[in-house]
């Protein structure tokens, strides 16, 4: 499948004829994300907030203990987020609205608690070395992917 930008039709035909490929078109999905041709938007990443949610949900029977929560947030919620942090630079409201599932995972083993917790976030995002609980802040997490990428 082949997707043409700023490409005359006179060009795109010779292509499609040589290559024998067939035109793709925009919006599209791969490997559980989808593809636009303009900026993301809170409602674009909707699905990655829908899948951390779902997976809390489905933790939340488990009576995990605090260390058992860290444990999956770290190995699991994490990397969905860096997955997606790797292939478009996400809005600060999506970041933020997974941050606050985290936190209410985190603290209170389920997503739909409106209290606060124990301790800021910004202080569980500090490494170990300096009293942290080794998680990564997600716009920072974010600004270094894309950085990477350049």
């Amino acid at each position: 499948m082949v997707f043409f930008g700023n490409t005359s039709n006179v060009i795109q035909s010779r292509i499609l004829d040589i290559s024998k490929l067939k035109r793709g078109s925009f919006p599209f999905s791969y490997l559980g994300i989808t593809f636009i041709t303009s900026r993301l938007r809170s409602m674009d990443c909707k699905r990655l907030v829908e899948a951390i949610m779902t997976r809390i949900q489905a933790w939340t029977s488990k009576h995990l203990s605090f260390a058992g929560r860290l444990q999956r947030i770290t190995s699991v919620l994490n990397s969905m987020k860096q997955y997606w942090c790797m292939n478009f630079v996400l809005p600060k409201q999506v970041l933020q609205d997974c941050d606050e599932l985290l936190r209410r995972f985190l603290w209170f083993g389920t997503s739909n608690t409106k209290t606060s917790g124990k301790v800021r976030w910004s202080m569980v995002c500090r490494p170990k070395e300096k009293g942290g609980r080794g998680l990564r802040n997600s716009n920072e997490v974010n600004k270094a992917t894309m950085l990477s990428i350049l």
